[in-house]
């Protein structure tokens, strides 16, 4: 699926985008840095070592984490551009409201690239705030990159970009700078509605890298069914079980999470298990009957990966949600070498109407979209499917914005696999449909 226009760049884009050949020949200089060190982690070592103007801070009550990178104004390439970025899951055994928990996505995500690094040598200011709430954090993320782009436009940018030679406009206000907000999984449904509820225009764009914006209840509905499936098919195998019931509710031991990958080592238990030989079988139909795309060779891989966005998440989104999103009590299972003995033996759980209240509420899209929105999505994403492009599509339809929209379906397989130049494309492409000839309020 692919709608687009023609593409006529402003001025100020073609003249960051000299540096493009060089950011895609080589390595960000923001890349390979060593971040440790005796003091602990610094989020200004994400920000590249030259030509760049690294800031950082937390927002209090609760705390998060933010990090800019901005161009330094006095080389002659920054646009005064702010692009935030809403960054993916962070697993609810990592420390919420810290750019350290980030780091690795920020450094890779796209295609092995710096994020940072790259939009920073095109222009543009990079900005990441590190929500406060590890897990299903769609509302924090939403409050917390308003608050990232307010500081942003109202202490950040006239600092910086007011006191060059050229200075700001005169008083009594210097104009808003350009605003755009990319996220990447669950990021990317933060930024989508973001763009449905900038009333004000307050966001110029957005671009959604493998988003769960077309249906997030399906999405849990996806990873509920594989999590239900894994449990069944390999329950004999382990001592203490995966999933149990809380009050007719999915409940994960506590146990196994606080164990995840320290101590008992639960997840090198559940790769041990389900890699064996032995169990080929028994995966292979648990992927099936969860429609979770798989390739040969890679089966355990993918297995282990949504065993991760599975049972990590599922007591984080019970408890966030107020009850269980989604249920399989009626289910017919019906994929499996013994469907009677499968839908017999299954866990079976109802669905609690205040939590697809809540859901619906703070979590579903509308496609209402207020300004432009591109999104990029692999065609076989075996953690966030890209069904979610075809609804949300449709959804834009429903809602006469579909010229705000527009997706490309990337042909290879994997989750958030996006190399540079299909991202800079992307970014592009955004900036044609937002912009067209105009330039930057501070150009």
């Amino acid at each position: 699926m692919k709608l687009g226009t023609s593409m006529r760049f402003p001025a100020w884009f073609f003249c960051t985008g000299m540096a493009l050949g060089a950011v895609l020949a080589a390595p960000s200089s923001a890349m390979a840095q060593d971040t440790g060190g005796e003091d602990g982690f610094d989020p200004k070592t994400l920000c590249p070592p030259v030509r760049a103007i690294a800031v950082s801070g937390v927002f209090r009550n609760p705390d998060a984490e933010w990090l800019f990178c901005i161009p330094d104004p006095a080389f002659g390439m920054a646009n005064g551009v702010l692009v935030a970025y809403a960054h993916g899951t962070v697993e609810v055994i990592e420390a919420g409201g810290s750019i350290e928990a980030i780091a690795d996505e920020l450094e890779g995500e796209l295609g092995g690239a710096s994020t940072p690094g790259l939009l920073t040598q095109l222009g543009f200011s990079f900005g990441v705030v590190a929500r406060s709430k590890t897990g299903l954090s769609v509302p924090e993320g939403i409050d917390e990159t308003k608050r990232l782009v307010d500081l942003y436009r109202e202490e950040i940018f006239p600092k910086y970009f007011c006191q060059t030679p050229n200075g700001c406009p005169p008083p009594p206000t210097p104009p808003q700078p350009l605003a755009y907000v990319i996220g990447a999984s669950q990021g990317g449904l933060i930024a989508t509605l973001l763009n449905e509820g900038a009333e004000d225009k307050s966001l110029t764009g957005t671009m959604t890298i493998c988003a769960p914006h077309g249906k997030f209840r399906a999405q849990f509905r996806y990873l509920f069914n594989f999590a239900v499936l894994i449990d069944y098919f390999f329950r004999d195998q382990f001592a203490q079980p995966l999933l149990t019931k809380r009050g007719g509710k999915p409940h994960v031991p506590q146990r196994l999470i606080d164990n995840w990958e320290s101590g008992a080592n639960y997840k090198q238990d559940i790769a041990n298990v389900i890699s064996s030989p032995a169990q080929a079988d028994a995966l292979s139909q648990a992927l099936r009957c969860a429609r979770v795309p798989s390739e040969e060779g890679n089966q355990v891989d993918v297995a282990m990966q949504l065993v991760e966005k599975s049972f990590l998440r599922i007591n984080d989104a019970v408890e966030t949600l107020g009850g269980n999103p989604t249920g399989n009590w009626n289910r017919i299972y019906s994929c499996s070498d013994n469907p009677f003995r499968l839908n017999f033996g299954v866990q079976r759980f109802r669905t609690d109407p205040a939590a697809v209240d809540t859901l619906n509420t703070f979590y579903e899209t509308t496609g209402a979209l207020r300004t432009p929105e591109v999104a990029l999505h692999n065609v076989v994403d075996p953690g966030v499917p890209f069904w979610h492009e075809m609804i949300y599509w449709w959804k834009t339809v429903l809602s006469q914005s579909d010229g705000l929209f527009s997706a490309t379906a990337l042909p290879r397989f994997g989750h958030c696999k996006v190399e540079p130049k299909e991202a800079v494309l992307a970014f592009a492409e955004l900036i044609q449909k937002t912009l067209g000839s105009k330039s930057p309020a501070n150009e």
